[in-house]
């Protein structure tokens, strides 16, 4: 059996927003992102997560996610929840040889007049190879 590595190669990062009557910040596969409700975004960098890994050739890989909720950003005494994680990895697909890359978008809840801060957090994905 082949050895199996993964290494995350970006951290996923909402940008800068402003809550203003709430909604959501929408983090796509590709970076990009996209608002709704009364959220405010502003020109700021934004990324969606990314991880590379190897692995057995023609093995079906399977990427499973953190359910709604179960995961939220924090400052201090604040949170926003994440809910629709996304990823860029086909479901079932089949690892080929050499090194596969893929990326994850989510979207963050925002709830009205959400107190600013730095908010961080961290998701588990698990990758399973079958």
């Amino acid at each position: 059996m082949a050895a199996r590595n993964i290494s995350t190669s970006a951290n996923m990062a909402f940008g800068r927003f402003a809550a203003g009557s709430g909604g959501a910040v929408t983090l796509a596969v590709n970076g990009a992102r996209s608002r709704s409700g009364g959220v405010i975004l502003f020109s700021s960098a934004a990324s969606a997560a990314a991880f590379s890994f190897s692995g057995n050739d023609n093995r079906i890989t399977i990427l499973t996610l953190p359910a709604n909720g179960a995961v939220s950003l924090v400052s201090g005494a604040n949170q926003m929840p994440l809910t629709a994680f996304t990823s860029s990895l086909p479901a079932g697909g089949l690892l080929a040889s050499g090194v596969k890359a893929a990326t994850v978008g989510a979207t963050l809840q925002v709830a009205p007049s959400q107190a600013p801060g730095n908010y961080t957090g961290a998701f588990q994905a698990i990758l399973e190879f079958q």
